[in-house]
């Protein structure tokens, strides 16, 4: 890991794609938990309604280019992509079982840990 903070410019981006993160994890929340207690609803997967309605959304609003767009997008993948490469979420209990020495050797089993990317496949995290 670089010890050197990160210039104040990448700083920002990310401070806004966080911000951006929250909220959309707060709408897909409050969206599950209504398709829970509305059997009736549209069915769809909230993923799936999130995104058409967001576009829907952001289409009346933006007023850039399509190029200006199409670079904000490569930089949102490669954000993507690098947080999913280099970031490993590892489960509270089996961290505390290495802190106390019990887990031994089950940093062998990490190389069959899988992730959903949240574009619906699966990708191994270490090779």
């Amino acid at each position: 890991m670089n010890d050197k903070p990160a210039p104040q410019h990448l700083r920002n981006y990310v401070q806004e794609m966080v911000e951006v993160g929250v909220q959309l994890t707060q709408m897909l929340e409050h969206m599950y938990r209504f398709q829970a207690t509305n059997p009736d609803s549209s069915g769809n997967p909230p993923p799936e309604v999130l995104r058409d309605l967001v576009a829907a959304t952001l289409q009346r609003s933006f007023r850039t280019s399509k190029r200006e767009v199409e670079r904000a997008t490569n930089l949102l993948r490669l954000a993507s992509t690098t947080i999913a490469e280099e970031f490993l979420l590892v489960d509270p209990e089996w961290a505390e079982s290495v802190r106390n020495g019990e887990a031994e050797d089950d940093w062998d089993d990490l190389s069959d840990l899988e992730f959903d990317n949240g574009r619906g496949s699966d990708e191994t995290l270490l090779h």
